[in-house]
């Protein structure tokens, strides 16, 4: 229930579309450890070689493939990276995917998709900006409605699938209020403690 299970048990986690929870922790912890050190893009890099070369060297992929990606997000985020550089860039995670390691292709295709979300200049709806402000919220849900949906449903897959992607929209849309008043609530209890003495 901590979210720290993936550490503990692995793919042996009896929830086991909770296991991203684990890695959404070390994540914030990376963030959190990079902003607080005033050396962002110097701790993304190393935490980047760090993960990289876990793949590189096939010694642990399951959460390093990941770690890899948000770190260079996260640099590329911080210095304003131009739209060549992350063309570069893409060309070679792709390239180190054929040559080195598969695992390099979901960092390739992810900056691909990072790249084209910070080019292009989508146009003023109100359905584009609804859906982009839920998208963490959806993130965060998804994963359960489609195991669930898919395991326990006698239907089609395809309309399990799609069943699931709607029901865990519908539960964004009412988490993302939710989550908001109980950080303001939480953020609140915090700032009227007492200060230690």
């Amino acid at each position: 229930m901590l979210g720290t299970g993936y550490f503990t048990h692995g793919w042996a986690l009896v929830n086991v579309v909770s296991w991203f929870i684990s890695l959404i922790l070390l994540c914030y912890l990376l963030a959190a450890v990079a902003k607080h050190s005033h050396r962002a893009q110097m701790v993304l890099g190393v935490a980047a070689l760090i993960s990289g070369g876990l793949l590189l060297a096939k010694a642990e992929v399951d959460l390093s493939r990941h770690v890899f990606t948000f770190a260079l997000a996260g640099i590329i985020a911080i210095r304003g990276v131009t739209q060549l550089a992350t063309v570069a860039l893409v060309g070679i995670l792709f390239t180190l995917a054929l040559v080195a390691s598969a695992q390099f292709a979901y960092a390739a295709l992810s900056l691909s998709f990072l790249g084209v979300g910070l080019a292009w200049q989508a146009p003023a709806s109100v359905m584009i900006r609804l859906a982009s402000g839920y998208t963490y919220e959806f993130f965060l849900v998804h994963g359960l409605f489609l195991v669930a949906f898919t395991r326990l449903m006698p239907t089609p897959v395809i309309v399990s699938i799609l069943l699931a992607v709607f029901v865990a929209a519908v539960a964004a849309f009412f988490l993302r209020p939710f989550a908001r008043m109980l950080a303001s609530t939480l953020s609140k209890r915090i700032r009227a403690m007492p200060p230690r003495v």
